[in-house]
């Protein structure tokens, strides 16, 4: 991100807004497959990105009464200055650089690759995340309780579930009231068949009591 100041001397952010198939564009492929190619593509992005922060974006000039040459770019760019002389040479022959009459350097592509944002709008942007987040963090949570309290429920259910599990159960009867009947001698069991509902039970209660006082 580049940084500049407006007239007001308020500070000004420049940022290159590279697309995810940047490399992938016929200009690119053909620079990139240049001898030098990947030098070629550095060097152009460096252009860029001092295109995006001039007064006109997208044209290129040292200074009012100076254009850039190939020294200048060299310099201020950190570029050998061989590169600088044959990747200019391709650029131009590709249409990515237009060179003007009065020695002005063109970027076309600089215009649709620039972000920018004044001081001011990055500080207000700022104070809107920061009051967002402080009001996110002062909610009561009696407005999450459309959340919780299902969740609360369904946590005391299987809590309540596990604890009747884990409660010792009544203790069952060792022997089965069938198993009881089968197990009597023919002659009682058709007597206790025979008997009335009511008989049955306390003949096998009576059975049951004395099992657990054995």
């Amino acid at each position: 991100m580049e940084e500049t100041r407006t007239e007001y001397g308020e500070k000004k952010y420049f940022w290159l807004k590279l697309r995810n198939n940047f490399f992938d564009t016929q200009d690119m492929k053909v620079v990139l497959k240049a001898v030098n190619g990947e030098k070629y593509a550095v060097f152009w992005l460096k252009l860029l990105c001092t295109a995006i922060t001039e007064k006109e974006v997208g044209i290129l000039r040292y200074k009012e009464n100076i254009p850039y040459n190939e020294k200048l770019l060299s310099d201020v760019t950190d570029t050998d200055i061989d590169v600088v002389r044959s990747a200019m040479t391709l650029f131009i022959s590709l249409g990515m650089v237009t060179v003007s009459k009065n020695g002005d350097l063109w970027i076309d592509a600089a215009v649709e690759m620039v972000g920018s944002e004044q001081g001011s709008a990055q500080r207000v942007r700022r104070h809107r995340a920061k009051k967002k987040e402080l009001e996110n963090e002062e909610k009561p949570q009696i407005e999450d309780n459309r959340y919780n309290v299902p969740k609360c429920n369904l946590e005391l259910e299987k809590e309540l579930e596990l604890e009747k599990n884990n409660a010792p159960s009544a203790q069952k009867p060792s022997v089965s009231y069938n198993a009881f009947v089968h197990g009597l001698p023919e002659k009682q069991r058709e007597d206790f068949l025979n008997a009335t509902k009511e008989k049955q039970n306390q003949v096998y209660n009576a059975f049951l009591e004395g099992e657990k006082s054995f």
